[in-house]
């Protein structure tokens, strides 16, 4: 059985209103220490509040609509242009001169850039042992920029029988995962779910999709796929396994066949063991991706040892959990309006 951890649309909407308070907190703060040092005017309350529903209707139009992955650097982004080419708009909104508009865009872009980290959790708070009942589902579930799939799977016969396990190897990606993982708080003694995510993340930046020879499918190992950082889904599902596992993570393959015939392979982890496990990884994940493309909706199946695993995919997938690609390509059966899915067709390879 397969399904997503939902959230409410009011859940939705006090993100929103979270967005719009934490974006205008700084630009207070920062108005306040300007008008103790230098004599400029502190925002009123109303017009704190007006600030906040202008940055936090701009900040979430910029995440939602336009998907950037920079969080906090888009709303600086739209404070310097709205501080620069749209002065007009404010002064009229606030009653405050550009000049005290743009001092405090810069104080942000400062204060952005100093404090905006790795957004792992100090007290280990996504730990996989740590279960919260808040869940969120993301209304962001456009196409990614390009939709690829592995020719040669389709065109190649061995590639159904071929487990690909026999090319995984941790110990041959480790320094690397290590180091992507060593800049979020671990989980006590076993790896956190941002650790996981981080890896799928600089994977799914940096690792390019390239198909294999015409005349074979060429299953790489998974250091050559980071050295080259190229692949078709093979190679990434191989990559995403090896570099999951060297953190600590179970892994196992996903061989899929398409409504059309495509087969597709990916990586999937296992991050739950039972079901009331899977909101506490939806509220972790959602913590982890909040800057970085607003992500909230995160897929799963179970098998029957009660384990829950949650796509990996880098070739077309954006983030852990994240099935819409596999979708639009018939490679599964829904999500329907409950959150279920299945697959056409699958082979497991654990």
């Amino acid at each position: 059985m397969c399904g997503p951890t939902l959230g409410s649309i009011r859940t939705v909407i006090a993100d929103f209103v979270l967005t719009a308070v934490f974006s205008a907190v700084p630009i207070v703060l920062c108005g306040g220490a300007a008008e103790a040092l230098f004599g400029l005017p502190f925002l009123s309350f109303e017009q704190f509040l007006r600030l906040a529903v202008v940055i936090g209707v701009f900040d979430g139009f910029a995440d939602q609509v336009f998907k950037w992955r920079f969080g906090p650097f888009a709303t600086i982004v739209l404070l310097f242009g709205l501080g620069l080419g749209g002065a007009e708009l404010y002064f009229d909104l606030l009653g405050v001169s550009p000049s005290a508009v743009f001092g405090g865009a810069v104080a942000l872009a400062l204060l952005v850039l100093f404090t905006d980290t790795s957004q792992g959790s100090s007290n280990g708070a996504d730990s996989p042992n740590r279960q919260r009942s808040a869940v969120n589902r993301s209304n962001d579930d456009a196409d990614a920029d390009e939709t690829t799939v592995s020719p040669n799977l389709n065109r190649d016969a061995e590639a159904a029988s071929d487990p690909f396990t026999k090319k995984i190897d941790p110990t041959a990606v480790r320094t690397t995962a290590v180091d992507i993982a060593s800049d979020h708080t671990s989980g006590g003694g076993t790896f956190s779910y941002s650790q996981a995510a981080a890896i799928h993340q600089y994977l799914n930046e940096n690792i390019t999709y390239v198909p294999d020879p015409s005349t074979k499918n060429y299953v790489a190992p998974p250091e050559e796929t980071l050295e080259t950082g190229a692949g078709d889904c093979d190679c990434q599902a191989v990559l995403v396994a090896s570099m999951l596992e060297a953190i600590g993570a179970t892994t196992r393959l996903v061989l899929c066949e398409s409504v059309s015939g495509n087969r597709h392979l990916l990586a999937e982890v296992h991050l739950a063991s039972n079901k009331g496990e899977t909101s506490g990884v939806a509220n972790s994940l959602s913590g982890y991706y909040n800057n970085r493309g607003g992500y909230n909706s995160f897929y799963y199946e179970s098998d029957d040892d009660n384990r829950y695993w949650y796509p990996a995919d880098t070739a077309i997938g954006r983030y852990i959990g994240d099935v819409h690609q596999l979708s639009d390509n018939g490679y599964i059966h829904g999500p329907d309006a409950d959150g279920s899915w299945s697959w056409h067709s699958a082979e497991y390879y654990d």
